[in-house]
Order: structure tokens, then sequence, then C-alpha cells
């Protein structure tokens, strides 16, 4: 016989936790599942397609738990039997883990305190983890400067093609460059704002707290400076000059997202390779390229050339993992960049076409010693 036990306030929500023996059963209505669905995923600033993909998640997990009058009943055992189910049907490692981590998500909104839901889940998202690394030892992908010129080639067709206007082709080589350039990740830099460049001195400023590591450490204020490649500069300028009012006005600032889609989610360059697949997607060894590839290149390239690992780190936003690091031999703006102006600065990815563009913003020295060749 069940006996209903006290309910659980969490976070807006009234659970009622049923007692049975040796085990425990969690009640939720129709109505607090709902509610979290309307509150934690239809108002939250993610694609629409990403809300239709959580809410159907959810209703599916749903699905798979005993209901009686409108209130659904969850243990241990519908978990187990749930990630059972996902295993056979044979999801890719990270889809699957994201559906386990919105199951999670799910459930500590209820009640955070279920450490019997946590050990089963954490455990299956440990051996996701591993699978996924181990796969990527397994496909390891080598990324070359002729591979980032052969997609800027790939843009520069398509407008001349008239598949794209000017300002999505300029737009797109400015994301390029900027990957190439910072080694940072595509959603940092598809949130990146006019404001936070500073041409005349050639860098960028990323507020930590819209960084990955700023996230992580719950930084809410300071800022990390990052040097740009010549051609970066000179390209943004060339941009910003045409459309950079536009950008302002329209934009709110953002140079890749929408003011309704600060978040930058779906990353526009995402948008566009996925549109013009054919186009856009070519093999470089084992692997198609993808947007992701330009914070690989970055990182061999860096190594390539033989700069400072520490810089690197620095720049990238990587956690170094060396006590030495750490606590001994942390660099300053002054050395980064000089390191940086040593090493990386004068990397060349655009066309012979694309380059002429910019050429006015190009220094002259450089003009010169190329024309003389």
């Amino acid at each position: 016989m069940e006996v209903v036990g006290p309910e659980v306030i969490q976070g807006g929500y009234v659970v009622r936790v049923s007692m049975r023996p040796k085990r425990e059963i969690y009640v939720f209505s129709e109505e607090d599942i709902e509610y979290y669905i309307r509150n934690e995923i239809l108002e939250k600033n993610i694609s629409e397609k990403q809300k239709k993909k959580k809410e159907k998640w959810i209703w599916e997990f749903l699905g798979e738990l005993p209901k009686r009058n409108n209130e659904y009943y969850l243990s241990i055992n519908e978990i187990e039997k749930y990630l059972k189910k996902l295993e056979k049907m044979k999801l890719k490692p990270r889809t699957m883990i994201k559906r386990v981590r919105q199951l999670k998500n799910f459930l500590h909104h209820f009640d955070p305190s279920i450490k019997e839901f946590d050990d089963i889940i954490d455990r299956k998202l440990e051996e996701l983890s591993k699978t996924i690394n181990a796969e990527t030892r397994l496909k390891g992908v080598t990324v070359y400067k002729d591979h980032v010129t052969e997609f800027l080639r790939r843009l520069e067709r398509l407008y001349e093609e008239r598949k794209v206007t000017e300002y999505t082709y300029q737009k797109a080589v400015a994301f390029v460059l900027l990957g190439v350039s910072t080694g940072r990740r595509v959603e940092e830099i598809s949130g990146m704002k006019v404001e936070w460049l500073n041409l005349e001195e050639g860098y960028i400023i990323l507020p930590l707290k819209y960084t990955k590591e700023g996230k992580i450490l719950g930084v809410k204020d300071g800022y990390k400076r990052i040097p740009l490649t010549e051609e970066t500069v000179a390209w943004l300028k060339f941009f910003l000059k045409k459309y950079g009012k536009f950008i302002q006005e329209k934009r709110d600032g953002y140079l890749f997202s929408s003011p309704e889609r600060k978040a930058g989610n779906p990353i526009f360059l995402h948008k566009l390779t996925k549109k013009f697949k054919k186009e856009l997607k070519f093999d470089i060894g084992g692997a198609q390229f993808e947007i992701k590839y330009l914070r690989k290149f970055f990182s061999q390239e860096w190594e390539r050339r033989g700069g400072n690992l520490y810089v690197k780190f620095e720049l990238m936003g990587h956690s170094p993992r060396n006590i030495n690091y750490l606590h001994y031999t942390r660099l300053g703006w002054k050395e980064i960049n000089e390191e940086y102006r040593r090493v990386y600065y004068n990397l060349s990815v655009l066309t012979p076409d694309q380059r002429k563009l910019i050429a006015k913003y190009l220094s002259r020295k450089k003009r010169k010693r190329k024309k003389g060749k």
C-alpha cells in the first residue's frame, strides 16, 4: 500500500514524495512539468529548434513513467530503464550526453538532493565522456593554413555566384579571421561586439563573464586582451567602414548576432555551412572541414611556428594544469603581445582577391615587399 509522505517544495514546485518499502517514489503533476518547460526551456534565450528538441526529450522521458490521474511516478528503476532505452537507440555519444544532461537538469529543478539519481546519471555521463575522448584520439585532425584558405575561397565563390549577399560574405570572412587570430571558441566569437575591438592597437577585449573559463570560475568582472593578426585588423577596418553604422544601429553592436539572438545560438557561420553544405564542406584528411577546427588550427599553427606554449594557453583560455605556470611564470600583456607579434602576427590566410580588397589597410612595408617580388 502506498503511503504519501510530505511535500517537497523546491524552486516554486510542489512535489509529493511517496514512500514504498526499500525505495522512494517521486510524484510529478502535469501542471508542475508544464511550469518547468515554460520557465526553464521556452523562456530561455536559445533557438526555437533547441526549445522544441529539449521539450520533446522531456516528454519522451515522461512517456516511460507510470502515470495515474495526471501524475507521473518516478523511481530509480525508471531512470535505469530510460538510460538503457537511450543506449538501444544507438545515438551518437555527444547527442546522448545532451539528453542525459537535460534529464539531470529536469530532476534537479524538482529536488537537487536526490543523490541516488545523480549517482547513476553521473556514471553514464562519465562513461560517455570517456567514449568521446577515445574517439577524439583515434580521429585526430590536423588543420593547415591551406585548409583555411580553401574555406575562404569557397566563401568567395558563393559571393561571386550571388548565392550570398556582400554583407553576409564579408561578415563570414570576419568570423573566420577572428577564429584564426584568437583561437577562441565559436560561441565566444559569435557574441563579440564592435566596442570590444581596438583596431588601432590591434587587439580585442573579451569580458571574462562571456568566456568559458570565466563562467566556470564564476567571474563577473575583468577582461582578457587578445592580439589580432595584421590581416584580421585590416579586414575588420574594411568591413566596419561599410557596415559599422548598420551593425551599431540595427545589430546593437553585435558583429555576428542579432539583438534578439545575443546568445549567438545557432552560430551564424554554422547556419551558413549547413545551408551550403555542398559548396563549403570538403575533406581535410579523414574529416570534413568544420568551423570548430579554426580553434584547432590556431593551436597547431602556433606550435608549428615555435610559439611559447604558456602564451598559447593564455590566449585560448585553457587551464594549463601546471603548477609552475599557475604560480610562478604567469605572463603579462607585454610579454604575450610581443610573443604574438613574433610568432603569429604576419600569418596570412586570405585569397589573393581578398587581400586586394584590404590592401590599403595593410602595412606599407609589407605591400612594398610584395610588389617587389
